[in-house]
């Protein structure tokens, strides 16, 4: 009852930004997903909803091209390109693309599969579709690539912020490139020591961990 007619869920209070949206459709598709609605679910009365959702963050999502980094190489599929999802740069959602592409990115593996195609948002190909495998890789290429950018180990809140990170942000980020590697995709070799100095940076004498370092 509370979804609009796009697909997409708002916040609570009525009020409507993308990056809001974006976030709560992510979390409301991966709630879904979690519970066995999937966007592939074809006995669930709640399988158009999940793959309107889904459909709606590929809307918001923007190709974006990816080079060699301090840290290593993020392009595993070598086609020059990462995807923001749920980000399209100049917009008020490319200042909170921190958060935002980790939880897309889980939303998206808990609700499609690997074989599956569509053709919403950038991903036409000419009729043909791209399939939710390359979607994933691309996107966990994107999240790699602002990680071997950032100084600190980490992901500041804009693609391009790369002096600043914290753990609230990563923490969304260390859960989507998780969900992409169960997916399928490959993240390169460098990719889990890169988080170490955030990781350690944060770690407090009695093991616990606090929010940033500065």
């Amino acid at each position: 009852r509370n979804r609009n007619a796009d697909g997409s869920w708002d916040r609570i209070d009525g009020g409507h930004r993308i990056a809001d949206a974006v976030c709560s459709t992510a979390l409301a598709v991966w709630a879904f997903a979690n519970h066995g609605h999937s966007a592939s679910a074809d006995r669930s009365v709640y399988q158009p909803i999940v793959a309107r959702g889904v459909e709606f963050l590929f809307e918001h999502s923007t190709y974006t091209p990816i080079a060699v980094t301090p840290s290593g190489n993020p392009d595993t599929n070598a086609n020059g390109l990462g995807l923001l999802l749920g980000e399209k740069p100049g917009t008020y959602s490319a200042n909170w693309a921190g958060y935002i592409r980790g939880i897309c990115l889980t939303a998206v593996c808990a609700a499609g599969s690997a074989a599956m195609t569509t053709t919403a948002g950038p991903f036409g190909n000419g009729g043909a579709g791209t399939a939710y495998i390359d979607i994933v890789q691309d996107a966990a290429d994107a999240i790699t690539w602002c990680l071997g950018n950032n100084t600190q180990g980490g992901w500041g809140y804009r693609t391009d912020q790369h002096t600043y990170a914290d753990l609230s942000i990563a923490s969304w980020n260390y859960v989507g490139l998780e969900a992409a590697e169960a997916f399928g995709v490959t993240l390169p070799d460098w990719v889990r020591p890169a988080c170490e100095p955030l990781l350690t940076a944060n770690c407090l004498p009695g093991g616990t961990f606090q929010y940033d370092p500065y």
